[in-house]
């Protein structure tokens, strides 16, 4: 327990030769113009900059990346609309070949003459 008093005193001690220190500094003169550029700095810390976002967005770093995304994406949509279209180009003959082979062999079948095309 003497020990932790003797911490305890020691510490008071330090904070009463801190207080007293501080009683003995002298005042500082200002410059005529302190308080303008003090609220100058404070103003200029305060005023609205352009944010993060903004800057990541539109800033010189983000817009090449930007652009080369919209080209993969637009490159890569009109590869699947142009891949769509085929299959259902090739779809659409396919069904119709058959359909032409049907009637072709019901012609054949039938007693319905079809002329030869020479």
């Amino acid at each position: 327990m003497g020990e932790e008093r003797y911490r305890q005193k020691r510490i008071e001690e330090e904070v009463r030769r801190t207080l007293e220190s501080i009683d003995d500094l002298k005042d500082i003169e200002e410059g005529p113009q302190f308080y303008a550029r003090v609220w100058q700095k404070i103003a200029a810390a305060e005023s609205p900059q352009v944010d993060w976002l903004s800057r990541l967005f539109f800033g010189f770093r983000l817009a090449p990346a930007l652009l080369a995304v919209t080209l993969v994406l637009n490159v890569m949509t009109a590869w699947v609309i142009v891949r769509t279209n085929n299959e259902r180009r090739a779809q659409y003959r396919q069904d119709h070949i058959e359909a032409i082979a049907q009637e072709s062999s019901l012609a054949e079948n039938s007693l319905i003459m079809v002329p030869d095309s020479d």
